[in-house]
């Protein structure tokens, strides 16, 4: 069982929650968001952000 995890916040819920993070741009879902599991298998989809490149060369999210 090593490496599972659960997904308990999802769809509106975690936009709204992500909302509240300050500093974080708007987020918004390029595809279909996955609803809750218990027992997340490691093939299975799961949600991630990701910084878009600005191409300034820099390490993305060094000292963040």
């Amino acid at each position: 069982m090593c490496g599972r995890f659960v997904t308990f916040t999802v769809g509106d819920d975690l936009r709204d929650a992500l909302s509240d993070v300050p500093g974080l741009a708007p987020v918004a879902a390029d595809g279909h968001l996955p609803g809750q599991r218990w027992n997340v298998a490691p093939t299975m989809p799961v949600v991630a952000l990701a910084r878009p490149d600005h191409g300034d060369g820099g390490d993305a999210g060094a000292g963040d």
